[in-house]
């Protein structure tokens, strides 16, 4: 089966959603590198669409936040509102250590 298992939350994710996933990022990243504004960035058609996976991302934010760092969190946030642990003010690495609790991520 094209599923492969994301230990990060104990989710099979589909490998075409991944390969999406991993896409968008890429494009996103080229697209953005030299950006100076966070909110231009996060205006990018392929931010918008990573969004727009809603909750079969999260887990691919998630492993994304935690193996290459990046502005994630208003992707989590737009997708999460609830779920969101972080609160105003939060600098990077507070955010980072209240959706990434702990070092026992890995994945395989």
């Amino acid at each position: 089966m094209n599923r492969r298992e994301n230990r990060i939350t104990s989710v099979v994710i589909p490998v075409q959603t991944e390969a999406r996933f991993r896409r968008l990022v890429e494009e996103w990243q080229r697209a953005t590198e030299h950006t100076s504004s966070i909110m231009k960035a996060i205006m990018h058609p392929a931010y918008l669409q990573i969004i727009g996976m809603g909750e079969q991302a999260v887990p691919l934010l998630l492993r994304e936040l935690h193996d290459n760092s990046g502005h994630w969190f208003i992707a989590l946030h737009s997708i999460k509102p609830d779920d969101d642990p972080t609160e105003p003010g939060d600098n990077f690495d507070v955010a980072a250590s209240k959706w990434l609790p702990g070092e026992e991520l890995t994945t395989t």
